[in-house]
């Protein structure tokens, strides 16, 4: 025979048994016949994306594989800044509140100056400056709470809301979420009597 004839490649295709799982994935392998050896060798395998299960004849497409995360990867970190405002906007936007706050304001301004000043003084833990009308501090704030309940009007004392709720507190709170318009005007109307009969 003449070893200098160039022999043709042929292209097969073969299943290889995954020996820990069982499945057979399907290779298609590169042959060339070696006149020096007298038999074919293999010029290059692939897997061509094709499987067979055990116990099973039906030949199924694989998972394709999951690219690796390398250093030169072009996935990149952003970092984004977010402050306290940031976050009682959001924590508005998701409870409810704001959207209560410009409904119930709905001139656009008025609503919007609110929720800023809130936001702020929530962010800051600071009160009401200067505005000494507002500030009860000679009054008996559980005593306050407990004369408005028997006026059919409930508010809380702000010392409830405190880590401490033994420390002096000059505030109360109010629920504005679950009355009604008309109820709130009432409580309002009562609470403003009360106080200024103080």
């Amino acid at each position: 025979m003449d070893q200098t004839k160039e022999w043709p490649i042929k292209i097969r295709r073969v299943t290889v048994t995954d020996k820990k799982t069982g499945t057979k994935y399907v290779e298609e392998r590169q042959y060339q016949y070696d006149p020096i050896k007298k038999h074919n060798r293999v010029i290059s395998s692939r897997r061509v994306g094709e499987k067979i299960l055990k116990d099973s004849t039906e030949v199924v497409r694989c998972r394709p594989k999951k690219k690796s995360l390398s250093a030169s990867s072009e996935l990149e970190a952003v970092r984004a800044r977010s402050g306290a405002t940031d976050l009682l906007s959001y924590v508005g936007k998701i409870s409810g509140i704001d959207a209560a706050v410009r409904a119930a304001y709905p001139n656009g301004g008025t609503g919007e100056k609110l929720l800023s000043v809130a936001q702020y003084l929530v962010a800051s833990g600071e009160t009401v400056h200067n505005i000494e009308a507002w500030q009860c501090e000679d009054i008996d704030m559980p005593n306050f709470c407990k004369e408005l309940v028997l006026k059919k009007v409930c508010v809380v004392p702000g010392n409830a809301f405190l880590t401490d709720e033994n420390e002096t507190c000059h505030s109360f709170r109010i629920n504005f979420s679950t009355p009604t318009d008309e109820q709130l005007e009432r409580g309002i109307k009562i609470l403003g009597e009360y106080a200024n009969s103080l």
